[in-house]
């Protein structure tokens, strides 16, 4: 079963509402501003980071279009540094590949390894957000309380902050 199959079972069964569209491999949200289905929702911009000791890994969620200050990030999760972690830890904690970075990964963090830190600005949006659902030629659109339901459901380490 594929990573878009297993994620939209686990979806269904806790009574998420989204909407699945398939599209060209992306593998950024300035890439997918080219694809019909960017006006479909609020795209996010997911990346995935360790902390400079390589002990703690974050996935770390916001608006498609802010620029992310790494530096800032980490005095707020009170870490020295953070770095994108590696394509190897990304497939080991989440199954997912570079580009097809998402908070429905962490469906596959059976572990709990990663911390996903959204920024607190995400909950004022009226509109769907856009994520992957495992892989970078697919997306699903739903609202962010949704998500944000099923991860707590699943058990995933979630944090909210302001950026």
């Amino acid at each position: 079963m594929s990573n878009v199959q297993e994620t939209c079972d686990a979806l269904d069964r806790h009574g998420v509402q989204y909407e699945l569209v398939e599209h060209s491999p992306v593998m950024t949200v300035d890439e997918f501003r080219l694809e019909q289905a960017y006006s479909m929702g609020t795209i996010l911009k997911n990346l995935f980071l360790r902390d400079d000791s390589g002990k703690r890994t974050f996935m770390f969620s916001c608006h498609g279009e802010k620029r992310v200050d790494l530096k800032k990030l980490s005095e707020i999760l009170g870490v020295k540094r953070l770095g994108f972690a590696s394509p190897d830890r990304l497939m080991r904690y989440t199954g997912l590949t570079p580009g097809a970075v998402s908070p429905l990964g962490l469906l596959f963090d059976i572990d709990h390894h990663v911390t996903m830190v959204f920024d607190k600005e995400l909950h004022q949006l009226d509109n769907r957000i856009g994520v992957h659902p495992g892989v970078n030629s697919a997306t699903v659109f739903l609202k962010f309380g949704e998500l944000a339901r099923f991860l707590e459901e699943i058990g995933a380490n979630v944090i909210f902050i302001e950026m």
